[in-house]
């Protein structure tokens, strides 16, 4: 009887681990309701600092998390430009002037209707802007929809004004970055680039432009294409898991200052590259956009020093059905890190 009290128990214990350990997966929507409080949280590392995170978590995208093969488009990169504005506010200090940040916002809504110089020269509006714009692009073939245009991924507007009076000594402009989008979703980041020392291939998506009006312009894209689904929905961890992966960084002392946490894609090397010396990235055929969660922060090599204004802000990429976050000092692979594509977990092996 003793003996088969203690077999019932150890099955009884086996199940108990079992389905405390399984993993929960959850679908997108369901992700962005787990966001909607954000993570607000004071921490104390080993070494007695203070990291307060006080963020707005945001999730992109609609109710969908496909895994993709992309590559870049035919037209590689586009670059178009007219009396580059920027030159009005480059070396400038030898004539009495400086270089001016009337606006520096990174990952913030705007409103298209304001014209953000108008107190420095310029009643241009970022709709107007926006429209002239788009036209150029689209004489390329290129879609201004490919791009998330309401929430810019930096947004900066730029004057030249004098050191001694403040005035403005050339008409502001906006500079403006945006993150290309794949099925709503963003091309946030490559994942190399959450390596403290990266190699290649590496390739940061983008479009931008700087523009003070129709006659002084610069536009540029580089981005990618998709070339196939490879999965239309994966499942999810929970935003839980993801916070508690970053918070044993912060408690370590390695992260001590958290700036943003976004969902949506990451861009991973295709697995088949097998040189030791760093390829183009034009060389390559195919990369893969995976759905991820991308952390800004400031990361420290050692966490025995306190970060400063030069230490690097990183964007490290954390798996979005794991949970795991990437190693910033993994040099597994040619002593650069492993930016490999591993796959995914489909949802017929989880339900």
């Amino acid at each position: 009887m003793k003996k088969r009290f203690a077999i019932l128990l150890a099955l009884l214990l086996m199940l108990v681990c079992a389905a405390a350990s399984a993993q929960e997966y959850y679908t997108l929507p369901e992700i962005r309701e787990q966001a909607a409080a954000g993570w607000h949280e004071t921490y104390t590392d080993k070494y007695g600092r203070e990291t307060i995170v006080d963020i707005d978590v945001q999730v992109f995208g609609e109710d969908k998390a496909p895994v993709l093969k992309v590559g870049l488009p035919d037209y590689v990169e586009y670059t178009h430009l007219e009396n580059n504005p920027y030159l009005s506010v480059t070396n400038v200090k030898s004539k009495g002037g400086q270089r001016t940040y009337i606006y520096d916002w990174y990952g913030k809504e705007i409103d298209l209707d304001t014209a953000y110089g108008a107190d420095y020269g310029n009643n241009l509006t970022l709709r107007e802007a926006y429209s002239f714009v788009g036209e150029k692009l689209e004489e390329q073939g290129i879609s201004p929809d490919e791009f998330i245009l309401n929430q810019p991924r930096t947004f900066q507007m730029l004057c030249n004004t004098s050191q001694k009076t403040g005035e403005v000594l050339s008409p502001a402009f906006y500079l403006v970055r945006f993150w290309p989008k794949l099925h709503e979703l963003p091309l946030l980041t490559h994942v190399m680039r959450s390596f403290v020392k990266p190699g290649g291939p590496d390739h940061d998506p983008e479009m931008h432009f700087m523009m003070r009006n129709e006659n002084e312009y610069v536009i540029y894209v580089c981005t990618f294409v998709e070339k196939e689904m490879l999965e239309a929905d994966i499942p999810l961890c929970s935003l839980e898991k993801v916070i508690e992966s970053v918070e044993r960084e912060i408690k370590d002392g390695h992260i001590q200052e958290v700036s943003s946490l976004r969902f949506g894609y990451s861009i991973y090397n295709d697995p088949n590259i097998k040189s030791k010396r760093p390829v183009a990235i034009y060389d390559v055929d195919y990369f893969y956009a995976v759905p991820s969660w991308v952390l800004e922060c400031k990361y420290v090599e050692n966490a025995k020093d306190t970060f400063n204004e030069n230490t690097q802000t990183m964007y490290i990429t954390i798996n979005a059905q794991t949970g795991k976050m990437i190693d910033p000092m993994d040099k597994s692979k040619n002593k650069a890190g492993d930016g490999d594509y591993k796959g995914f977990i489909p949802w017929d092996k989880v339900q």
